[in-house]
């Protein structure tokens, strides 16, 4: 199951290496972190980028696409670490994520999920136009998503007794993922600012069709007896600034 100190970071990327790169270079600041692992979801060639750093990083290449929750069950499954920490391939980490998460973790036995509040920004971390510091409310998550994933760290045994992502959503899977750990774990929230998600226009769910997050929607309804919700993309949970 790995060390239990060790914290395993894992990326699926697709086609976005200058967004890689900058996800690459707060990642590599953490002070907890057994190994980084980039899954290129059939993209572009990222060696050179994932190479650049002194830090090791371990680069695992798909040849076709298969979506991200397909990239980062491959990744985990190869991941040695006791906790798994996902970063989407846009998004920030502050230089203290893993070792704030992992401490509480350690600190808190009954809980093996916690994520941070967040920021979201656009262009630069610098410019942050929302925030995102919603308490877990289990309730609430049967009406919506407000964990970003790259705000969370949870045990690679609580992953394995969830079955991993769901791949065949494409999208979603990180809610769907969400509900059902809840019922093996305590989810709980660290209310300190750890996380930076990007809002771009390559944003999935801004290049996905109304109708296509709408079956993902029933899909997740119908397993999880959700009630009627509307549609929207993450960045909507978020309070504008």
């Amino acid at each position: 199951m790995g060390d239990k100190e060790t914290v395993s970071i894992v990326i699926a990327t697709h086609n976005r290496p200058l967004l890689l790169e900058k996800t690459l270079d707060s990642v590599v600041t953490q002070t907890s972190c057994g190994e980084i692992i980039v899954l290129n979801d059939g993209g572009i060639d990222v060696s050179e980028i994932t190479s650049n750093y002194e830090v090791p990083i371990v680069l695992i290449n798909q040849k076709k696409n298969k979506g991200p929750a397909s990239a980062l069950n491959t990744a985990i499954h190869a991941a040695r670490g006791h906790y798994i920490s996902i970063c989407d391939d846009d998004d920030i980490f502050t230089p203290d994520h893993t070792d704030t998460l992992k401490s509480y973790l350690k600190n808190h036995k009954e809980c093996e999920l916690v994520y941070s509040s967040t920021y979201a920004f656009s262009d630069e971390p610098s410019n942050i136009i929302g925030k995102m510091d919603t308490g877990f409310n289990p309730k609430k998550l049967y009406e919506t998503n407000f964990i970003p994933p790259s705000s969370t760290l949870f045990t690679k045994s609580l992953y394995e007794r969830v079955g991993g992502f769901d791949e065949s959503l494409p999208g979603y899977w990180d809610w769907d993922f969400f509900l059902k750990a809840s019922k093996y774990t305590d989810i709980q929230h660290v209310d300190q600012f750890l996380t930076f998600y990007r809002v771009h226009e390559q944003s999935f769910q801004r290049t996905q069709e109304k109708t296509e997050l709408e079956k993902m929607i029933k899909v997740l309804s119908t397993r999880h007896n959700l009630s009627q919700i509307d549609v929207k993309n993450l960045f909507e949970n978020f309070e504008v600034l």
